[in-house]
């Protein structure tokens, strides 16, 4: 789940890619969660041959069914794929919902905040899904009231403090309002959730070296590190400040 996360919102997955999940247990909530992240489909071992080609297949007909948007994406066609997800949605074909989320993303991406948050609204409504409610968070955010987009935020966690993305979003908000101290303390719960996802694992252990914390910077860097210094996603920002914290305990072969 960390991964695909990570992939989606760094746009390092080809969107005609498929992409199962395959675990050993799942309750209701992590199936609801796993596709809601937009998986092409989840297994829960022991599966059979069978139930994988059944997932295989249904995932293909999705992407082909779907192709001239996810060409469109592809080819870096926004506007067109935006008005092609947007059609699929309102006529409330096959795959509606994820034409809907899709077309909310690339309003964002478009900068258009409003019609982001508009959309994000009416894809909430049903049952109040919390990648709705965040989305409209995110929307709100990027129309610069992140006062009420804390608030939507806050709700979100007062249900359920271990949503990551919400973490997430609230510790961008208060880096903004310089709130470093309160920013860290929700990248921290952000990463301690999802232990596997680099960019918050990195995030938070920038915010613990800017605010004095040797000790936690350190272990958290060394974390990241050895989760993927050869990802697309590792910043070099984590090498210099590991360098800065051994050169300044003395340990100058570590630096090299």
């Amino acid at each position: 789940q960390d991964l695909l996360d990570e992939l989606r919102r760094e746009h390092q997955l080809p969107h005609s890619t498929v992409f199962l999940m395959v675990t050993s247990q799942a309750s209701y909530a992590q199936v609801v969660e796993a596709a809601e992240a937009a998986l092409d489909g989840i297994l829960i071992r022991p599966y059979n041959a069978a139930a994988l080609s059944g997932r295989l297949t249904e995932a293909r007909n999705r992407k082909r069914e779907l192709a001239d948007i996810l060409k469109a994406l592809d080819a870096n066609q926004t506007e067109v794929a935006l008005s092609r997800a947007l059609k699929r949605y309102q006529g409330n074909l096959r795959y509606a919902t994820y034409c809907g989320r899709l077309s909310a993303e690339l309003f964002l991406r478009l900068n258009r905040p409003d019609d982001a948050r508009k959309l994000f609204e009416k894809l909430a409504e049903p049952d109040a899904a919390v990648w709705a409610r965040l989305g409209v968070a995110r929307a709100m955010m990027a129309a610069g009231d992140n006062a009420a987009a804390r608030k939507v935020i806050q709700a979100v966690l007062d249900q359920d403090r271990t949503c990551a993305d919400a973490h997430d979003l609230l510790g961008r908000i208060l880096v903004e309002q310089c709130d470093f101290a309160g920013a860290l303390e929700h990248y921290r719960e952000a990463s301690g959730i999802t232990p596997g996802c680099l960019l918050r694992t990195q995030h938070a252990g920038a915010l613990a070296f800017y605010q004095g914390l040797g000790d936690e910077a350190l272990k958290t860097l060394e974390r990241a590190i050895g989760l993927g210094v050869q990802s697309k996603l590792f910043d070099a920002l984590t090498l210099l400040l590991l360098g800065v914290i051994r050169l300044d305990r003395g340990a100058k072969a570590g630096v090299l």
